[in-house]
């Protein structure tokens, strides 16, 4: 960068949809440069078209400011003037929205990647009362867990599996940990590909007493569903007889059931596969 200042990308479209000039807006901006943190070198901005929002770069392209990536950032001069006028043009809203996503950044987690304002907040909340060494009720846990699941997205899961975990520990250590907790970690674990990571957590469903019938039969239903991707992964045979196992465990709890359901179409269609294969 040497020595510029950067300025987000967000930030650059906030200051324009406030009602930046036209006239200031390409007054400020050209000259500025564009990094893209592709360790490229970063490319000049050569015009503005402040109407639809779009930077024109040195290369022909046209950057719509609206559809632009989180994370992307203009080079400027230390003490440029867009740097003032973009500071300036920010509401509390604003000012709140990037605190928010820096501290969502501090933990690992993108913003973008949770669905919603809402959501954000609500593991912002999570987060903020680990960090005090409080611990959520279960509807807040419960919540937590929908806005991490949102998506299925393998980096905000292994996040969650990450905190989940510090959940279980930290209850443990005040003594029993809330049953539900088990399968919340087990399916962060198996949605970030952390497979062996699921099995050994779920192993609780066969050497604990569990008394919740709801929380084992999800206990039941994810580490099956983790096994059956274990084979698929590695071809044990050993893995299926486990999620037949697990899945006997959960139809006994909820006969019926549509999850326990699916896995057992597929524990049969990965019993055909083994058998074909041998």
């Amino acid at each position: 960068m040497n020595g510029e200042v950067e300025i987000a990308v967000r930030d650059v479209l906030s200051w324009l949809d406030r009602g930046a000039a036209p006239d200031e807006a390409r007054a400020l901006l050209v000259g500025c440069s564009l990094d893209d943190d592709s360790g490229l070198d970063a490319v000049a901005i050569v015009d503005v078209d402040v109407a639809r929002r779009a930077l024109i770069l040195q290369t022909g392209r046209r950057l719509l400011l609206k559809a632009a990536r989180d994370g992307l950032v203009l080079d400027a001069r230390p003490g440029a003037p867009l740097a003032a006028a973009v500071q300036a043009a920010r509401s509390p809203a604003d000012i709140r929205d990037r605190a928010e996503r820096a501290e969502l950044a501090r933990a690992g987690i993108a913003a973008e990647r949770l669905a919603s304002h809402d959501d954000r907040r609500i593991v912002l909340r999570v987060l903020r009362m680990l960090a005090s060494a409080e611990l959520p009720d279960g509807g807040l846990r419960h919540a937590f867990y929908m806005a991490l699941r949102a998506g299925a997205d393998p980096g905000v899961a292994r996040v969650g599996a990450r905190f989940f975990a510090d959940m279980l520990a930290m209850f443990s250590a005040r003594g029993a940990a809330p049953e539900d907790l088990h399968w919340r970690l087990t399916w962060c674990l198996r949605t970030a590909g952390q497979l062996p990571d699921a099995v050994a957590s779920s192993e609780v469903l066969h050497n604990a007493d569990l008394r919740d019938p709801g929380a084992r039969k999800l206990l039941a239903t994810t580490r099956a569903g983790a096994l059956l991707d274990l084979f698929e992964a590695r071809g044990e045979a050993a893995l299926l007889e486990r999620a037949e196992r697990c899945l006997k465990i959960a139809w006994a709890l909820g006969p019926g059931d549509e999850e326990a359901s699916t896995l057992y179409r597929r524990l049969e269609r990965l019993r055909e596969m083994e058998r074909r294969g041998r």
